[in-house]
């Protein structure tokens, strides 16, 4: 008998933990999700200046979102939003030097079609198609220089937080444009690894997304310069910045 109750017992902790569980996951909030808050609470003109939206350690989606904007009153004044579970937690204005790398066109929002849940879904589909593990996912969607549309770039990191893949697809069709993988064990991975692209992106929440447009810029060159030396599958219509 207290066998059995002992048992119960254990029964119903793991039935409460695996509630947990759920909850935390569909506690989880979606870019568009925290586009929406952040919509609701600084208004519709405000979402209309937002720049880019990023987002870091998702499993599959991140504990938060950090939201960039422009100030239309004040050239140069950027504003960054951190936005959690539907309500903006923590904000910042800094004043933009000139810089390529910086996100400067608004996101086009009847283009954005594809939200972070869908892009996380076409990114772990082509990593199992390729027998890639990761454990999390840095998000990134902004308007590319070279490209009027709305991009999402998808950072697969392993549990050392090291890059194993990185994925562009599409926010307005949700199509996969090109992707590069960074087996460890291999050279690619180590090289990868090692630079201060990465670094850039694993302290996404200490520089924010001017730091982090950066590193993705420097991953960018680097993946083209890779998938040109072995040429790849890739998408032509789109081609990762210089």
């Amino acid at each position: 008998m207290l066998m059995n109750s002992i048992y119960s017992k254990v029964s119903v902790c793991a039935l409460l933990l695996f509630i947990g569980t759920l909850l935390s996951v569909s506690a989880q909030t979606s870019a568009f999700d925290s586009l929406e808050a952040f919509g609701k609470n600084r208004g519709d003109k405000a979402l209309k200046r937002v720049l880019a939206i990023t987002g870091a350690f998702g499993q599959d989606q991140p504990p938060q979102w950090m939201i960039l904007s422009k100030d239309i009153s004040v050239n140069n004044l950027r504003h960054e939003y951190i936005v959690k579970k539907g309500q903006i937690v923590a904000e910042r204005n800094f004043t933009a030097a000139p810089d390529p790398n910086l996100p400067t066109t608004a996101l086009p929002l009847d283009q954005l079609n594809t939200d972070s849940k869908k892009a996380f879904i076409t990114a772990n589909r082509a990593a199992s198609n390729s027998n890639i593990g990761f454990d999390s996912v840095n998000y990134l969607l902004r308007i590319h220089h070279t490209s009027p549309s709305p991009i999402w770039t998808l950072t697969l990191l392993d549990q050392q937080k090291n890059t194993v893949g990185i994925i562009f697809v599409s926010a307005s069709s949700g199509k996969m444009l090109s992707k590069k993988w960074f087996r460890p064990g291999t050279p690619e991975y180590t090289e990868m690894n090692n630079r201060s692209a990465a670094d850039d992106i694993k302290n996404i929440w200490n520089k924010g997304v001017n730091s982090v447009s950066k590193g993705f810029q420097k991953l960018d060159k680097k993946i083209e310069e890779k998938m040109n030396r072995n040429k790849p599958t890739i998408n032509p219509a789109y081609k990762p910045n210089n």
